[in-house]
This record gives structure tokens, sequence and C-alpha cells, in this order.
């Protein structure tokens, strides 16, 4: 028995896991509450249907890269600016209710209390979503639909920048780079990081 196993027998004895905390060890499949389900089943068949360029980002993603799962109360989906007016008519048109959160990076469709962010830039102001993010995406499937997954080193070099008070996605920069660290384009990571360069340093020294 290995030590994954070990551990995870050992917590099951204790009851200490929670279904969710199970999944993250096991590396299972990503679990999404029936309700949200059908939500994001709606959304993103309308997007693909419309051809809009958009890709899947937030926890999921994570889960796609790294297999480690967490429990979150929404979907995040990433848009260039260019696209964001035509990705809310379709979700308004899908039967969801479209508004602007934040003129700057964010808008939201809702039904009824479930949500789905739709993010065009960076909450700080600092950038725009860019074709960088669909180009080097993956593909997945999520609640059933085929989706493109937010690459790797945009998901880290977005994390960079989430440190505040009350949030900071270290973990997050963490586990990437763990288990995909060795197949990202870290020239290109360090490119887009720019004259912040010294935040990416920072968390391979904390990773370290």
């Amino acid at each position: 028995m290995g030590e994954v196993s070990r551990t995870l027998a050992h917590a099951r004895k204790l009851g200490t896991l929670s279904r969710e905390e199970e999944r993250s060890v096991n590396h299972g499949d990503f679990w999404v509450p029936e309700a949200e389900r059908e939500l994001y089943k709606d959304a993103l068949g309308a997007l693909n249907a419309a051809g809009i360029a958009y890709v899947v980002a937030g926890a999921y993603a994570i889960y796609e890269h790294t297999g480690i799962y967490r429990e979150t109360k929404d979907l995040d989906i990433f848009v260039e600016p260019t696209q964001l007016v035509s990705a809310m008519r379709v979700l308004k048109g899908a039967g969801m209710t479209a508004r602007l959160e934040q003129p700057h990076w964010l808008a939201k469709a809702t039904r009824g209390e479930l949500f789905i962010d739709i993010i065009f830039g960076m909450g700080n102001g600092l950038a725009m979503i860019d074709g960088d993010w669909y180009r080097h995406s993956r593909p997945a499937i999520l609640a059933a639909t085929p989706v493109r997954v937010a690459p790797a080193e945009e998901l880290l070099w977005h994390r960079l920048f989430i440190f505040e008070r009350h949030r900071q996605d270290m973990a997050d920069i963490v586990h990437l780079i763990v288990c995909v660290g060795r197949h990202m384009n870290w020239q290109r990571l360090v490119a887009k990081t720019g004259e912040h360069w010294p935040l990416l340093l920072a968390q391979i020294q904390m990773y370290d």
C-alpha cells in the first residue's frame, strides 16, 4: 500500500474526510451539484453553439491540470473583452439574467441563486484577458459538454496577483508547479509576467 493509500485509509478510519476532500485525495471525478450542473450545461452548450471563444478557469481548470478537487460556488468563464457582449447576449438567450458587475473585469450571468462569472480582465486593472488564454487552452468535458480549459501558464500568472488580506492563491500556484511544472512553457510565463517578475520569483522561492 502506498503512502497516499495508507493516509487515506487512516483518515477514513478516523472519519475526518468530507466527501469532497476524499475526492481530492483520490483525484476522482470533478463533482458538481445537480442544479449547478444543469445551469452549466445550458450555458456552455449555448456558448458553443454560438461559436463564442471562451475558456473555463477557476477550480475546474485547476482540477484538470492537477487532479486536485475543491468545492466551488460558481463557474469561471474567461473571454476577451471583444467577446463579452456577444457572450452575455447568448447567456441571456439561454434564460439567464446577464449584468455587468465591474466595468474593468467582471460580468455575471445568473439563474435564481446560481451564477456564472464572466471574466474579461484582471481585478486589479493590470491587464485584460488576451488571446493566449484560448490559443494555448486544452480540450476537456464539463457538465457533459465539450469545453476549452485555461492553460497552466495563464492560470499561474493570474494567481500571482491574487494575494489579498482575505484571499490568496499560493496553494494553486504550488499545485500547478508540482503537477505540470515540467511541462509548462516557462519562457512564455516569464515574458507574460514582465516587469512583475519578482512576484513569480517569490512564488518559486516559497515553493522551493
